[in-house]
């Protein structure tokens, strides 16, 4: 009997610390404390990405749907457990409705439809095999990917996320073999963060200024701040996302900067142009009118 006692404890004790350990998602939990914020929102975070959508008919492209959209939080609604961040789109002039239930990795997920997909900058499900969430484990570079495919049968999707920037990029298709279909995706231009997080506090004297002169032809000079010796990268996209130009590729100290960007081989339209370094990213919008 005291023989059995020790071996349902012991056993019991192997249950729950597998349990403890489950994974989950992918990512084996052993706590939140190991969780970071993946997708920082706060009323006043806004995001710019391009997005591509192509319509195939026949296995053939039949309609393909692209340009630019920036996502903005206007609102936090708090229910019990559960936000709602009011997020405005630029492109469609609605108000997507983002779901957070503060449970354990706190899952996100938007309240529309599956077929809003095509239009939808974070298509994020709430019927998925893998669910997304705003805190998780990241890798070494403060990354996390998700890959889910809708229960219902309409949909993979490829996430890719980094702690204190948010989505930096999903790709997609209808998860069909036949003949009639569809494949998307979109990708981070840059952001603009209200929250501080000590991350971001020690970003401030990063700065990217705004172009000038602004519209331009054919040549306008950019400006910008680091705060350390950093590896920079400063690029030029058209308004699908396409790279046009690299203005700086190097390493470089501390200290302010002007670069001149002549785009008299480009046609008028509106373009922006992202500074990377180390963990700071800035994106702005510049307009060639000629």
């Amino acid at each position: 009997m005291k023989i059995l006692s020790i071996l349902l404890v012991l056993g019991f004790t192997f249950v729950e610390a597998q349990r403890s350990n489950m994974n989950f998602n992918g990512i084996t939990s052993i706590g939140s404390d190991s969780l970071v914020d993946v997708f920082p929102l706060a009323v006043g975070n806004q995001w710019i990405y391009s997005f591509s959508t192509t319509f195939y008919q026949e296995s053939f492209p039949d309609y393909i749907s692209k340009g630019t959209d920036t996502i903005q939080i206007i609102d936090k609604i708090i229910v019990t457990d559960t936000i709602k961040w009011l997020m405005h789109s630029t492109i469609s002039m609605d108000t997507i409705e983002l779901v957070e239930i503060q449970k354990g990795q706190h899952q996100l997920f938007i309240s529309k439809n599956i077929n809003s997909i095509v239009t939808t900058i974070f298509p994020f499900y709430p019927y998925v095999d893998t669910m997304v969430f705003r805190y998780d484990r990241v890798d070494t570079l403060g990354v996390r990917k998700y890959h889910s495919r809708n229960l219902f049968g309409k949909g993979f999707f490829y996430y890719t996320f980094k702690q204190g920037v948010g989505l930096l990029s999903v790709n997609f298709n209808d998860g069909c073999t036949c003949m009639d279909g569809f494949y998307g995706g979109r990708s981070l231009l840059g952001q603009s963060l209200t929250t501080v997080t000590n991350r971001q506090a020690q970003l401030r004297n990063y700065r990217l200024n705004q172009n000038y002169p602004n519209p331009f032809n054919p040549s306008t000079t950019i400006s910008f701040s680091l705060s350390s010796r950093s590896f920079v990268s400063l690029k030029v996209f058209d308004l699908i996302g396409r790279e046009v130009a690299t203005m700086v590729s190097e390493e470089m100290q501390a200290g302010n900067y002007t670069r001149q960007w002549n785009a008299s081989d480009l046609p008028s339209g509106i373009y922006f142009y992202r500074l990377q370094s180390g963990s700071f990213t800035e994106t702005k919008k510049l307009i060639l009118l000629k």
